[in-house]
């Protein structure tokens, strides 16, 4: 018997004696210490997890805003066809079609403000009522009318004075509360304003029992009342390649055929190929242009158009046709929505090269701020999915102060971020001393 034989069979005899009594009380107390001590995490994070769902609940009530999937391709399908986000939109909403309606919206990349500003104002004047529906369509109106930098301070003032009753009524202190600090911040500092605006304004704000500071006209700055806007959204469309110009009208003939037979299976077969082959050779088309584009405004363009296409292909991903198109995109949702989030970051960088590249100091400083407020507006709209929203907001307040800092721009209300909210909200303000 060789030594490792001798050791094992020592141990096995030892493990195999009876043990003391007191060995197994200190044994079963240990046990009943350690059972003891799960259960009481277990209750803690029991509680935790309860009390965040109390906080939650406090906080949005009925407003759970959540991505809508339409019942029926009637409204939706026909983006791929290449119809105007904004008329299938507005066709929607005449039969009450909400889910469709949210979808068409969120999917809208060209629509000018002013036309969406009209578009939500009709919807919530159909659904008075407090629904999650209706608090995110008040929230995206809300937003357009504080970041938008395509809308004038006479628009901004006329959307958030709709809001600001409907918060009061709804009970969203939060939003009630954002809502009149930027309509003050736009009465004390803007120019452009007509009086019957500032008496409308003054009126409603009285009537809902907010406090009126003195606002003298004469006090405010001399300067212009407003700059045209650099920004350019969307900018001019991309020269396409043959190839991918086959592929997309391939695609939108397959798509208009299946929307005279929805539910036919061949017809989705072509249009769920004609998507494959037109993913195919975009992507292929994007890699070798972005070597290939020797500007910056060109890879504006580029960027732009990728998004676009992206948009589609999340779009269909989703499942918001009401049924499965493309099973692989399908099953690959969340690369899908990944690849939407790069092509938006591409998009605001080249964007930004652009703004750097442009001769004009002041030019170049108006077109960055108009940038990342036109960003904070994408993601806060649902265009651009989980965007960075404190890297945007950090980009944006320091673009705000260089622009601002020039002697001749407006003297007009700064936008600042309450953190202190969930979700939270951006605001107008008025500029800093």
């Amino acid at each position: 018997m060789n030594v490792s034989t001798v050791g094992f069979k020592a141990f096995y005899e030892r493990r195999s004696r009876p043990r003391p009594r007191g060995e197994w009380r200190r044994l079963l107390a240990y046990a009943l210490l350690l059972a003891l001590g799960l259960a009481l995490a277990a209750l803690v994070l029991a509680w935790w997890g309860w009390r965040d769902v109390v906080r939650t609940f406090n906080r949005t009530r009925a407003y759970r805003p959540t991505p809508p999937v339409p019942t029926a391709p009637t409204y939706v399908l026909p983006l791929l066809a290449e119809e105007p986000a904004w008329n299938l939109a507005r066709a929607a909403l005449a039969p009450g079609d909400e889910a469709a309606f949210l979808v068409l919206m969120a999917h809208d990349l060209e629509t000018p403000p002013a036309q969406r500003l009209i578009l939500l104002r009709r919807y919530l004047d159909a659904t008075p009522e407090p629904s999650p529906a209706g608090y995110l369509i008040a929230r995206r109106l809300y937003h357009t009318a504080i970041l938008h930098p395509y809308l004038n301070d006479g628009e901004r003032l006329a959307a958030l004075l709709y809001l600001l009753p409907r918060w009061h009524a709804w009970g969203e202190k939060a939003a009630f509360d954002a809502t009149a600090r930027s309509i003050l911040a736009i009465l004390r500092t803007s120019r452009a304003l007509r009086p019957g605006q500032r008496t409308e304004a003054l009126n409603t704000l009285h009537r809902l029992g907010i406090d009126l500071p003195a606002i003298d006209l004469n006090r405010l700055p001399p300067g212009p009342p407003g700059l045209p806007p650099r920004l350019r959204v969307p900018p001019p469309a991309v020269a396409l390649p043959p190839d991918v110009q086959q592929a997309y009208r391939g695609r939108v003939e397959a798509a208009r055929a299946l929307l005279a037979r929805p539910d036919d299976p061949r017809r989705r077969q072509r249009l769920a190929a004609a998507l494959r082959a037109e993913h195919l050779a975009r992507e292929t088309f994007y890699r070798n242009a972005e070597a290939a584009t020797p500007t910056p405004d060109a890879h504006v363009r580029l960027a732009w158009d990728r998004v676009r296409w992206r948009h589609l292909v999340w779009l269909v991903a989703r499942g918001e046709l009401g049924f499965s198109l493309v099973s692989e995109w399908h099953a690959q949702a969340g690369q899908h929505e990944f690849a939407l989030i790069k092509a938006w970051e591409r998009l605001v960088a080249q964007e930004a090269d652009w703004m750097a590249a442009q001769p004009d100091v002041l030019w170049a400083d108006q077109g960055t701020y108009e940038l990342w407020a036109w960003t904070a507006w994408a993601g806060e709209w649902g265009l651009y999915p989980r965007y960075p929203r404190p890297y945007v907001w950090q980009r944006l307040r320091q673009a705000q102060e260089r622009f601002f800092a020039h002697p001749n721009t407006p003297w007009r209300a700064w936008i600042a971020l309450e953190e202190r909210t969930d979700p939270p909200w951006f605001v107008l303000t008025l500029p800093p001393e």
